[in-house]
């Protein structure tokens, strides 16, 4: 059953008491109209929980603003929902038109720094945010006595002479949820070997932020790289105020799974308001994304905590080649999953 605002409802009582099921929960079809967001595909779902968010379609089906009971959960920069049209040989494009959001797929050959790997030029965080979704679906639809929200589209990254890899999302919730989940089918649609990387920059700020949140994350060890200060490795965890000028931190997780093979980790703000708390946990298979990249900006402006499970580190495809040794391939029809779920608890 639906749980409206506290009260389990058969689908019978609900419709008794709306016209339209679309007055608790929905999934909205927008154009974007606003500066270089101006034509942008995006679709903001509500489901009736106090959870929403906005999923752009022209950005890979990616995930910018997002909010639970009113209350913002993450970042969000200047750019905001800019149309996907810088050119791949930029090699900052990313960060030049990134707005921020709550989910920003990177990869799907190339994550990290940007560099050159024989003649291809490889750019920050890979192509995948700059590429329009095709066959982009969405349905609210009754499953007994559960409606259930869904977005479906595919996103494919490729070009004559280079490998083409195809990834086929799914973004589902259901009304009165407070939990929404990604699942995402990837495959190598070409006859050329590909190089695979996929890490899911999952970025969180204020209010959730604040000096009154913690990050949660169970790790068997933590490893910090090269450019973050050596004694802050046991600071991690610890939130503190903005500061000017901070210095990058980012450091790579072993997180240590459930008995079930699940990795839960978020962040929790101890004291959100009137001594409530909120607490976002993200959940995901360690045999799917064996390393977690955390990146922590404390900078004035610039506030963020990035969680990001992945299939690799975030230094790049050289890096993670000829370095770490970890870089993963798809052969000629091989597929791979990945699924990643939120929920989002007010206590």
């Amino acid at each position: 059953m639906a749980k409206i605002f506290g009260k389990e409802m058969k689908k019978s009582e609900i419709l008794r008491k709306v016209g339209d099921i679309e007055q608790l929960a929905h999934i909205l079809s927008l154009e974007l109209r606003e500066g270089d967001a101006s034509g942008v595909r995006a679709l903001d779902v509500r489901n009736g929980s106090g959870l929403r968010f906005l999923v752009v379609a022209d950005r890979g089906l990616d995930i910018t603003t997002a909010e639970f009971c009113g209350i913002p959960l993450a970042i969000r920069f200047h750019p905001g929902e800019m149309r996907p049209n810088f050119h791949e040989d930029l090699p900052f494009a990313f960060v030049k038109s990134w707005a921020g959001g709550l989910v920003t797929t990177c990869g799907l050959t190339q994550v990290g720094d940007p560099g050159k790997d024989g003649i291809e030029n490889l750019v920050q965080h890979g192509d995948f945010t700059h590429i329009s979704a095709k066959n982009v679906q969405y349905e609210g639809k009754w499953e007994g006595d559960e409606y259930r929200l869904q977005i479906r589209g595919r996103i494919t990254e490729g070009a004559l002479f280079y490998p083409g890899i195809e990834l086929r999302r799914k973004i589902t919730t259901y009304m009165g949820s407070n939990k929404f989940i990604i699942e995402d089918e990837v495959e190598n649609i070409s006859y050329r070997a590909a190089p695979f990387m996929l890490i899911y920059h999952c970025n969180f700020g204020f209010p959730l932020l604040d000096e009154t949140s913690e990050v949660i994350i169970n790790s068997n060890s933590v490893i910090a790289t090269d450019t973050t200060p050596a004694e802050d490795i046991g600071e991690w965890n610890r939130i503190i105020a903005p500061q000017k000028d901070y210095v990058n931190r980012v450091y790579y997780h072993d997180v240590k799974p459930d008995a079930d093979g699940l990795c839960r980790i978020g962040i929790i703000n101890n004291n959100i308001y009137e001594n409530k708390k909120i607490k976002l946990t993200m959940k995901y298979k360690k045999e799917q994304m064996p390393i977690l990249t955390q990146w922590k900006r404390m900078d004035m402006g610039e506030y963020a905590i990035g969680l990001q499970p992945g299939n690799c580190h975030s230094e790049g495809r050289i890096k993670e080649r000829e370095v770490f040794k970890t870089l993963k391939h798809l052969e000629h029809g091989e597929i791979r999953n990945f699924s990643l779920e939120f929920e989002v608890e007010l206590i």
